[in-house]
C-alpha cells in the first residue's frame, strides 16, 4: 500500500458512516491546537507566574478524570460512541469559555471559576476520550494495525500542524480574547457533522470496583508500567514544555512556529515509521524509538534559543512518533484481543495513564519546591521514555 494510498481513507472515513465523526474529530482538534499549547501558560500568567498552582490545577483535572473513567465508558454504553463524543463538545466548549472568563472575572470569582473550568474539562474527557479509543479499536484491523495507527496520527497532526501557528500570530496580534472567540466558535462548528451520523453502541460491564482491581491484576503489570510512563511524558510535553519556551522569553508567535513546523516534520515521519512498525515489527521499533526519546528529553534540557528549541522539538518529533506509533499499535492490539472486553481495556488504560498525569505533575511541583530549574522535569521524561518498551 502506498503511503497515500486512498483505501486507507476511504475504509476509515466511509467504512461504517464515520465519516461525519472524524470531520467532527479533525474541527475539534484544529480548534485545540490553535490554544493547546498557550492554555498552560495563559494560566502560569493567571497565577502570576507559579508552576505550583499551575499544575495543581490540571493534576486536579486528571485525577479526577482518571478515577471518574468507569463512569464515562458506562455513559458511553448507554448513550453511544457518537453521541458520546458529540456530547462533549459543549462542556469543551463551556471550559474554554471560563477560562475565557478568568480574564473579565469582574466580579472576582476566579476560585469559583477554575472549579468550574476543571469540572467542565472533567466531564468533557469522560464523555470523548473513551467512546474514541474504542471506537478506534473495533475499527482497525490486527494485520495493519501499525499502518492505521500512524495514518490516524497524520490526520490528527495535519488538523494540529497550522493551528499553533495560527494561535501565536492571532495572540501577538490580538490577545487572548480574540484567540478565545475564535476557538469557541471554530469548537461550535464541530458539533455539526454528528447531527448526520449514525449511532454505534457498546456494552460494558466492569463495576467500578472491578476497572480498578485490573490495575493490581498480576498480567497487567507491564501494562501498568508502560501506561505510567506515557501518561507521566505526556504531561510534560503538554504542560512544562510550553511553560519552559514561555520563561525562556520567546514570543508566541515563535513558539507556534516552533510547534507548527515540529509537528510538520513529524508527519512526514509518521508516514514512513507506519509502515516499518507493520514490516520491522512493532516490538523492536518501541525499543528504538523509546532510546531516541529519551535522548531527545535530554537534548531539550540544554536548549537556550529558538532555533535550539525548534531542533530539538523536531527530533524529538521524529523519536516520538517512532515509539508512539508501535506503542499505539500494540496497545489496541491487546484491546482488540479481549474481544467484548476491548472497552473494559481501553478504560483500564485511562485510569492508570491519567492518574500517572495526575502524580507526575503533583511530583514536579516537590521538585520545584526545592529549587530545581524546570528543565529538570525533561529528565524525568527521559527515564518515562524508557519504560514505553513494556508495553
Amino acid at each position: 500500500m502506498p503511503f497515500l494510498n486512498p483505501q486507507f481513507y476511504l475504509e476509515y472515513f466511509l467504512k461504517r458512516e464515520r465519516t461525519q465523526l472524524y470531520t467532527s474529530v479533525a474541527i475539534r482538534n484544529f480548534a485545540m491546537a490553535m490554544i493547546l499549547i498557550f492554555e498552560p501558560i495563559y494560566l502560569f500568567l493567571y497565577f502570576n507566574q507559579s508552576l505550583t498552582k499551575t499544575f495543581l490545577f490540571f493534576s486536579a483535572i486528571y485525577f479526577f478524570y482518571g478515577i471518574l473513567s468507569p463512569f464515562g465508558a458506562k455513559i458511553m454504553a448507554k448513550v453511544g460512541l457518537k453521541r458520546a463524543i458529540f456530547l462533549s463538545i459543549p462542556f469543551l466548549f463551556s471550559y474554554y469559555l471560563a477560562l475565557y472568563a478568568l480574564k473579565r472575572d469582574y466580579f472576582m470569582l476566579g476560585g469559583a471559576i477554575l472549579l468550574i473550568a476543571a469540572s467542565l474539562k472533567v466531564v468533557s474527557m469522560l464523555f470523548y476520550w473513551p467512546a474514541f479509543h474504542t471506537d478506534f479499536v473495533r475499527f482497525s484491523e490486527k494485520k495493519n494495525r501499525a499502518t492505521q495507527v500512524s495514518h490516524l496520527h497524520i490526520v490528527n497532526l495535519a488538523g494540529w500542524s497550522v493551528s499553533p501557528l495560527l494561535g501565536g500570530f492571532i495572540l501577538e496580534r490580538f490577545g487572548y480574547s480574540v484567540l478565545f472567540i475564535i476557538v469557541l466558535i471554530v469548537l461550535g462548528l464541530s458539533a455539526f457533522p454528528l447531527l448526520f451520523s449514525r449511532e454505534v453502541h457498546e456494552v460494558y460491564t466492569d463495576s467500578y470496583q472491578r476497572a480498578f482491581k485490573r490495575v493490581l491484576w498480576p498480567e497487567n503489570k507491564n501494562n501498568n508500567i508502560a501506561f505510567f510512563a506515557m501518561g507521566g511524558e505526556n504531561a510534560i510535553s503538554f504542560w512544562v514544555w510550553p511553560v519552559f519556551l514561555f520563561v525562556m522569553t520567546l514570543k508566541y508567535q515563535t513558539i507556534g512556529l516552533i510547534s507548527t513546523f515540529s509537528l510538520i516534520i513529524g508527519i512526514f515521519s509518521t508516514l514512513i515509521i507506519g509502515k516499518l512498525a507493520d514490516r520491522v515489527g512493532k516490538r523492536r521499533l518501541l525499543r528504538i524509538g523509546s532510546i531516541f526519546r529519551s535522548g531527545a528529553w535530554i537534548i531539550k534540557s540544554f536548549v537556550k534559543t529558538g532555533m535550539q528549541a525548534f531542533l530539538a522539538r523536531s527530533f524529538y518529533r521524529i523519536s516520538q512518533k517512532t515509539a508512539g506509533v508501535p506503542f499505539s499499535a500494540i496497545l489496541y492490539d491487546k484491546a482488540a484481543q479481549k474481544g467484548a472486553d476491548a472497552d473494559e481495556f481501553i478504560i483500564y488504560r485511562e485510569i492508570v495513564t491519567n492518574l500517572a498525569k495526575a502524580i507526575t505533575l503533583l511530583f514536579l511541583i516537590f521538585l520545584f519546591s526545592l529549587r530545581l530549574p524546570i528543565y529538570s522535569a525533561f529528565l524525568l521524561a527521559s527515564f518515562y521514555s524508557l519504560l514505553l518498551m513494556f508495553l
